[in-house]
């Protein structure tokens, strides 16, 4: 099993197996074969979609971008999902194009690192939009979006 923690998600546990040589899995480690890591991915996105289960992204590195549409050589998750996505000190190597996304759930993008821009226009998320402590490099564009959670329900 992946060996990865962090002093800021201490409960965290990854169970993917750990690649080769290595402590960590495909998706903890910095260096990796982008082709691998995107099917690796799509695997793991249609194993949770299909059980309901949160989208627990926790320190994923993604040398890429990251988006709701398929793109060929892009990882993507679901544009519609029941359960909370979550990006918490995530590294994403270019966009976060979430565009139009519709979450029941929450969107967690706490300590998350974006080396390119976060879109988030006509989006539609039930839960929370955490924020809190994100380093964005480009900009962050939610034009329309919207957020039917409890009051104060964006955290920066």
């Amino acid at each position: 099993m992946c060996e990865w923690h962090s002093e800021l998600f201490p409960d965290y546990v990854c169970s993917a197996p750990r690649e080769r040589g290595s402590r960590l899995c495909i998706f903890h480690k910095e260096e990796k074969d982008e082709t691998a890591f995107i099917k690796t991915f799509s695997d793991w996105i249609a194993w949770k979609a299909a059980s309901g289960e949160p989208l627990d992204m926790t320190g994923f590195v993604f040398p890429g971008s990251i988006a709701t549409s398929e793109t060929a050589g892009q990882a993507h998750i679901p544009i519609e999902y029941e359960a909370d996505v979550i990006l918490s000190s995530a590294r994403i190597g270019g966009s976060a194009a979430f565009d139009g996304l519709q979450l029941k759930g929450s969107l967690f993008l706490d300590h998350c690192v974006v080396h390119g821009t976060v879109f988030l226009a006509e989006s539609l998320i039930g839960g929370d939009l955490v924020l809190r402590s994100a380093i964005v490099e480009g900009n962050l564009h939610a034009g329309g979006a919207r957020m039917t959670g409890p009051p104060w329900s964006v955290h920066f």
